[in-house]
Parts: C-alpha cells; sequence; structure tokens
C-alpha cells in the first residue's frame, strides 16, 4: 500500500519540512515550485534536496528546475543501502 504524499517536519530539525508519501508529477511540480519561490521571498541562497540513484524521473524534474548534482550521500537510504543524489539549486 502506498503512503499518501505529505509534508511533515524533518526529525532532527523542525524548521525543514521533508515530503513523504507518493507523489505524482503535477504534485511534485507544483510543490516544487512552491517551495523554490518561497525560498525566494525568503532570501534564501539555496535549496538542496537528495534523490535515490535510482530516481531517474525524480532526477529529470529536479534538473528541469535548475538544480544540479553536487554530491552524494552513500548508503543513505537505509531499507537498501541506496545512495543518495544531493541536488543543488543556486537562488543568488
Amino acid at each position: 500500500m502506498s503512503q499518501a504524499p505529505a509534508i511533515e517536519p524533518s526529525k532532527s530539525d523542525p524548521d525543514i519540512l521533508r515530503a513523504t508519501g507518493e507523489w505524482t508529477l503535477p504534485h511534485a511540480s507544483r510543490l516544487l515550485a512552491h517551495i523554490i519561490e518561497t525560498g525566494r521571498v525568503r532570501k534564501c541562497r539555496f535549496v538542496t534536496l537528495e534523490v535515490r540513484r535510482s530516481n531517474a524521473a525524480a532526477a529529470r524534474l529536479y534538473r528541469r528546475f535548475g538544480f544540479r548534482a553536487v554530491g552524494v550521500r552513500p548508503n543513505y537510504y537505509a531499507e537498501d543501502q541506496e545512495d543518495a543524489i544531493v541536488m543543488l539549486l543556486d537562488l543568488t
């Protein structure tokens, strides 16, 4: 059973929000556009995210929004030890 899409505070830092669940492309695009616009309004310098190495569709979406890969978090996903690609969008 898939988990419904949601936004929740990070367990490590309540000022950081994280997306959970199954997101369709239209939902993900709107969410990402909102996050980027909120960052600009709040004068943030950049937006970062992690994406599974195997999630090519999500990585393509992020690149369309201007994100670029800047690093790797080895074995980031505990359940299968998959790497996460760290992506960054410069808002300056």
